[in-house]
């Protein structure tokens, strides 16, 4: 065994000498001058061994060196002048960080992976060259380059970990390895300048915010071997983006605050799509096309897209989740499909132009508030099959007129109905539940209850139609075509009671 010989030079640089070689141990920061040779012979720099050596501006190192340890660099913020030999095969994490001084470096043919924070926080690095050696691009190893202008990953790469090239903000140009087959979590987020990006057919995931706060990135080309999009593009600057057929796997936000996209087809392919504010506040989004595997209209997806005038529901939804539409100003008219049985809270909040609401008999409950602040709704018809409307869930609807209350309806919540100034009357089953300040005080509610009808004989149960169609004629001639309407509820609900007994 040979005995660890330890000395230090002139500058007050240490070494170690064992059976592996001579180690670099470290640096006396006060004695190392401005350029400083590493002795031939020596094979490793150690850990930590220039850390915060400011002085330094110039560092030659022999070509007997094999390894460059962790942090061995960090935070020479003066270094600008180095070359790594071909001899080196090993560069640990966080070796050249915070090296703000650093302009280029080529990295060497000899090395296999670029690890963990290698050129972290290297500001100044405008030009890195990557051999077609590496293999592996370590987590946010260019972090925050940010005068790093353009990279071409060579094809020898395989795999580029989370934020490897992170706040790049002058990053233009980006070529990709056709070798890699996922763009991890945030590899190019806040890369601000990146104005295009061609996708590799060998991709088969986007990872979650690839791209996210690329707020000049208008175009993307997605190549058909890409089968899951996760989150990739928030905050993003693209306007379009065509989605092949052969993903089919869509994540949260993967287009949230999008504010230049303007319209989007998501193909059949896609049966799993997670809406979770999927395009909230894509504000300038105007057309979607959703796919008919869809089952749910997840929570905020398209919440605050101020210019979105239409939306098809396609018959595969279920659920309209909270918040869904709200603040969707520029929505005019909805129609529910017949597949919908909730609709949750607060879902077309503050929908300030929605006209229109047309609900499928599938609906069961309307969840608090779900359309409150609809100010200009006018026209609604709900589901016959409705159990339960929710507190508020019509509150400040100011134009609503008329509206029919299925017998189905059990329960009223508190302030349901509640200022909305065009509404009169109301006709309601005695058997529902109204809660507090449902309606306005001036809202005349009728009271129907169906047990009396079923007591009726059948003579009076034709005189009660008779007169109702004499008061329903009388409101059309008036043109209280509103109030004929929920008269017409009634006969209906009579006319079946009458039937049924006929039979018996």
């Amino acid at each position: 065994m040979v005995e660890t010989r330890k000395w230090k030079d002139a500058h007050g640089v240490s070494f170690e000498q064992d059976e592996n070689g001579i180690t670099l141990v470290g640096a006396t920061r006060a004695l190392v001058p401005e350029s400083y040779e590493i002795p031939k012979g020596v094979t490793k720099i150690g850990k930590e061994a220039f850390q915060s050596c400011k002085r330094i501006k110039n560092v030659v190192i022999p070509d007997s060196v094999t390894e460059i340890g962790e942090h061995a660099f960090n935070r020479c913020k003066n270094l600008t002048d180095l070359v790594i030999p071909d001899s080196v095969t090993t560069i640990r994490d966080g070796a050249f960080s915070w090296c703000e001084g650093l302009i280029e470096l080529k990295i060497p043919e000899s090395v296999t992976e670029i690890k963990v924070h290698v050129f972290y926080f290297c500001t100044n690095l405008t030009s890195v060259s990557i051999p077609n050696s590496v293999t592996k691009i370590g987590k946010e190893a260019f972090y925050f380059c940010k005068n790093l202008a353009s990279v071409a990953i060579p094809d020898s790469v395989t795999e580029i970990e989370e934020g490897a090239f992170c706040e790049c903000k002058k990053l233009k140009s980006v070529t990709l390895s056709h070798s890699l087959t996922e763009i991890g979590k945030r590899v190019f987020s806040f890369c601000v300048e990146l104005s295009s990006v061609t996708i590799p057919n060998s991709i088969k995931k986007i990872g979650p915010g690839s791209f996210g706060f690329c707020q000049n990135l208008t175009t993307v080309t997605i190549p058909d071997s890409v089968t899951e999009i996760d989150g990739a593009f928030y905050d993003s600057g693209i306007t379009n983006v065509v989605i092949p057929n052969s993903v089919t796997k869509i994540g949260r936000a993967t287009f949230l605050r999008c504010k230049n996209l303007k319209s989007i087809t998501i193909p059949d392919s896609v049966t799993n799509l997670d809406g979770i504010q999927l395009f909230m506040n894509c504000e300038n989004l105007t057309s979607v096309v959703l796919p008919n595997s869809l089952t749910e209209i997840g929570n905020r997806m398209f919440a605050c897209c101020k210019n979105l005038t239409s939306i098809t529901i396609p018959d595969s939804v279920t659920k309209i989740d909270t918040e869904a539409f709200a603040g969707c100003e520029a929505l005019a008219s909805v129609d529910i499909p017949n597949s919908v049985t909730e609709i949750g809270e607060c879902a077309f909040l503050c929908c300030s132009n929605l006209t229109s609401v047309t609900m499928a008999d599938s609906v069961v409950e309307i969840k608090n508030y779900a359309f409150d602040y609809c100010k200009k709704l006018s026209k609604l018809t709900l589901s016959n099959s409705i159990a339960k409307i929710g507190e508020g869930a019509f509150w400040n609807c100011e134009k609503l007129a008329s509206v029919i209350i299925p017998t189905s309806v059990e329960e009223i919540g508190d302030y349901a109905f509640k200022n909305c100034e065009d509404l009169k009357s109301v006709i309601l089953s005695k058997s529902t539940n109204v809660g507090m300040f449902a309606f306005n005080d001036d809202v005349a509610i009728s009271w129907f209850d169906e047990k009396v009808f079923s007591s009726m004989s059948i003579n009076e149960l034709e005189k009660e139609i008779e007169t109702l169609n004499q008061q329903i004629c009388d409101l059309c001639k008036e043109q209280e075509y509103e109030r004929a309407s929920q008269l017409r509820e009634k006969r209906i609900k009579l006319e079946k009671v009458l039937e049924a007994k006929r039979q018996e």
